[in-house]
């Protein structure tokens, strides 16, 4: 079962409400940052999420 309309379009760029931040899709570039600081909490995800997640 899907969970999203086969005709939904994600937004680009999403301002957060009261803030100067914003979200946006995950970019190449991301993963210089982004891999090491999920695997550097890789034992604490576990912990929560159990290994199915990993």
């Amino acid at each position: 079962m899907r969970w999203l309309l086969d005709d939904f379009v994600h937004p680009d760029y999403v301002p957060v409400p009261d803030t100067t931040l914003h979200l946006r899709p995950t970019q190449d570039a991301d993963i210089a940052l982004d891999y090491p600081t999920v695997m550097g909490f890789r034992e604490l995800l576990w912990e929560i999420f159990g290994p199915t997640w990993a």
